[in-house]
C-alpha cells in the first residue's frame, strides 16, 4: 500500500510539473500601446509615474540642454523597452544610476538594461541631451508639435491631453 502511495504521488508531482512552463527572462516592450488613432504612439511594459525635467535654454541660439527623469513601474518582465523620442542628441542614459545601453530609430529610443527588468519593479531612467530642438509630425495629428523658437522666445506644443 505504501509503493502504491509513493507512486501515486509521483505521478501526480510529475503531471503538475508538466504543466508548469519555465519563467523566461522577459520580452522586448511593445513599441506602441495599438492606439487606432496614433498607432506610433506609446509603449508597453511599464507606467510612467512621474517625469522630472532639469533644463538649460538658449532662445538666442535655439539650444536646450538638459535630463529627463523618469520614474516607473514595469508592467511586464522586459529585456527592453522602448519611449518616444525624438529629440537632440542624446550624451548618457542611465538607469537605476547606470550606464545602460540605448539604440535610436527614428522616432524611438530602445533601452536594453544589462540584466532582465520584472514586472512591479520600480525603475528610475534619466536621458541627458543637448541640441537645437525643433517640430514633429506625428500621424493623426495634423499640426507641427514640440519645441516652436519664434526668436525672442519659444513655446512647446504636446501631446493632446
Amino acid at each position: 500500500m505504501r509503493v502504491q502511495k509513493v507512486v501515486v504521488l509521483m505521478l501526480v508531482f510529475l503531471l503538475a510539473a508538466g504543466g508548469v512552463q519555465a519563467q523566461g527572462p522577459g520580452e522586448a516592450g511593445s513599441d506602441n500601446i495599438g492606439d487606432p488613432y496614433f498607432p506610433t504612439m506609446g509603449n508597453g511594459g511599464y507606467d510612467v509615474q512621474h517625469y522630472t525635467l532639469d533644463l538649460a535654454v538658449d532662445v538666442e541660439q535655439n539650444i536646450i540642454s538638459g535630463t529627463v527623469t523618469i520614474d516607473a513601474e514595469l508592467t511586464a518582465d522586459l529585456t527592453s523597452f522602448n519611449l518616444d523620442f525624438s529629440g537632440p542628441e542624446i550624451s548618457e542614459i542611465t538607469l537605476d544610476g547606470q550606464a545602460v545601453e540605448y539604440d535610436r530609430q527614428d522616432s524611438e529610443l530602445i533601452i536594453t538594461p544589462a540584466d532582465p527588468l520584472t514586472t512591479g519593479q520600480k525603475i528610475t531612467l534619466a536621458i541627458t541631451y543637448s541640441g537645437s530642438p525643433k517640430g514633429v509630425n506625428f500621424t493623426g495629428i495634423p499640426l507641427l508639435l514640440g519645441w516652436m523658437n519664434y526668436g525672442s522666445g519659444v513655446f512647446v506644443a504636446s501631446e493632446p491631453a
